[in-house]
């Protein structure tokens, strides 16, 4: 519990993002990995609602198959993404503690986006009292700003002692944070 409020508390709070990362950085602890596990679970519910509601893909051979094909891209696109970022951050950067909390962050952002989006995917499949559309469309921008915000919170943690240069910042998201969605967007749309 004492572990779960802090976590909270370093989503708002950078003086406690900072100390969480101080104290307890490791990502191999239970909860760290529990919260990373729920995150690839239930985001990878919210997209396959997503598409039973757009038909975005409508050739689906086995509903749990394609569940389980969605699982192993979320988990795949989490792990090169932390991976690339570490390696990056090693080599521009050595073993700086300025990487090591760009990819907490990173990793805290995820896990936030997947305890919000808990009651989201629970309200998608059993509720009709709201309409899916206003669902769907409120967690998209619910999700957007916890992006946003990570992306406000990156950037300051890269600007601050010794800061990286705007012109890197401004090449990882282009490279890491747009590419990826911009490839996405294309694989859907099926230009």
């Amino acid at each position: 519990t004492k572990r779960f409020d802090r976590i909270g508390k370093a989503f708002f709070n950078i003086r406690e993002f900072y100390q969480v990362v101080q104290d307890e950085y490791a990502m191999t602890n239970s909860l760290s990995i529990g919260l990373t596990m729920l995150f690839v679970l239930i985001l990878s519910v919210f997209i396959y609602q997503v598409n039973a509601f757009y038909n975005l893909f409508t050739s689906i051979p086995a509903p749990f198959l394609f569940y389980m094909k969605i699982v192993f891209i979320v988990l795949l696109f989490s792990i090169c993404k932390l991976l690339i970022v570490n390696m990056l951050g090693y080599i521009f950067y050595g073993r700086s503690e300025k990487v090591s909390n760009f990819v907490y962050n990173i990793f805290l952002m995820n896990n936030i986006s997947g305890i919000v989006l808990i009651p989201i995917v629970i309200f998608t499949a059993y509720f009709s009292i709201i309409p899916r559309p206003a669902i769907l469309t409120t967690s998209a921008i619910i999700l957007i700003f916890i992006y946003l915000y990570r992306m406000l919170r990156a950037f300051r943690i890269s600007s601050g002692e010794g800061g990286v240069s705007r012109l890197y910042f401004f090449v990882y998201l282009c490279s890491l944070e747009l590419l990826p969605f911009l490839v996405i967007f294309k694989v859907i749309t099926g230009r």
